[in-house]
């Protein structure tokens, strides 16, 4: 009788522990949030067609060696710069034949590589564009990954 006891008991002490440990962790985690939202005073702001982006979907993005995000969106490619966002193609400063961007590369010499979804595969570099097609020889227009190896060899 007393062994059931004190099983009992002491299964009842480390559920009550265990509570209460789990109380005061959440406590203090809850404080932690708080102090630390103070000390690291961030804000946010969330970027849409209204401001500028071609389209709401997000496909593909990348960072250029001039601090750039390069966006890729189902309506299109464009520019952030941190304050603004600048389109590239139907509508931008140089037109793009295809809309929906799916992945975004930016190669050693600076070029920006963007696959479509049907288009074939972009190059933009210094302000010009050029597309590629089944006729430069790719084996189809939907391009789903750029990636440039040690190299400097473009695999699409």
């Amino acid at each position: 009788m007393r062994s059931r006891f004190n099983a009992r008991w002491n299964r009842r002490a480390v559920s009550t522990l265990v509570c209460f440990f789990f109380l005061l962790a959440n406590r203090s985690g809850v404080a932690a949030a708080s102090s630390s939202a103070e000390r690291f005073p961030y804000t946010r702001t969330v970027w849409h067609v209204a401001n500028g982006l071609p389209e709401d979907t997000v496909q593909a993005l990348i960072e250029s060696s001039d601090g750039r995000l390069w966006i890729g969106t189902t309506g299109g490619l464009a520019r952030f710069d941190g304050a603004g966002i600048e389109l590239q193609g139907l509508g931008g400063a140089q037109p793009l034949t295809a809309s929906s961007i799916f992945c975004l590369a930016i190669a050693r010499d600076g070029s920006l590589w963007a696959g479509t979804e049907g288009g074939g595969l972009l190059r933009l570099k210094d302000g010009h564009s050029k597309i590629y097609s089944a006729r430069e020889g790719l084996s189809d227009g939907f391009v789903r990954s750029v990636f440039e190896d040690d190299r400097s060899r473009l695999w699409v």
